[in-house]
């Protein structure tokens, strides 16, 4: 997958763009909340919003490995804590994902809401949050 211009199996420290990748994620995370609050568009409407939010998670997970080879490569303070947090979002992105794929829960404005601001907490203010920590 290419969705924020970096290969995975050919990234170097040099090619990541951090920000891009979060403009990626935000642009992800309103389209699930479009997805979500918009009229059901027939028998996939569920399938196509797995998709999207499994595209969420791939490039989170590349956002991710992103992050900690820049972390590790510069030394910083509380990369074990930073990792341990990537990897609760993506497995509860992961049983996201499984949850609505078993169709456990109806699609409302309320939980398009709810995981839209979920997202950009833990996705995106966790990022600004540590990197503002952890610069100063």
């Amino acid at each position: 997958m290419d969705t924020i211009g970096v290969k995975a199996d050919e990234t170097n420290i040099d090619s990541i763009d951090i920000t891009r990748e979060h403009e990626e994620l935000r642009r992800l995370i309103d389209q699930v909340y479009t997805m979500m609050t918009g009229e059901p568009t027939g028998k996939n409407y569920i399938d196509d919003i797995v998709t999207a939010v499994e595209t969420i998670r791939v490039v989170f997970t590349l956002h991710c490995e992103h992050e900690e080879l820049i972390m590790s490569h510069s030394g910083c303070a509380g990369f074990d804590d930073h990792q341990s947090y990537h990897t609760y979002i993506e497995k509860t992105l992961t049983n996201f994902v499984s949850v609505l794929k078993a169709k456990l829960f109806p699609i409302t404005s309320n939980t398009a809401s709810h995981v839209k601001q979920w997202l950009t907490l833990h996705i995106m203010k966790h990022d600004v949050d540590f990197r503002n920590k952890h610069n100063q």
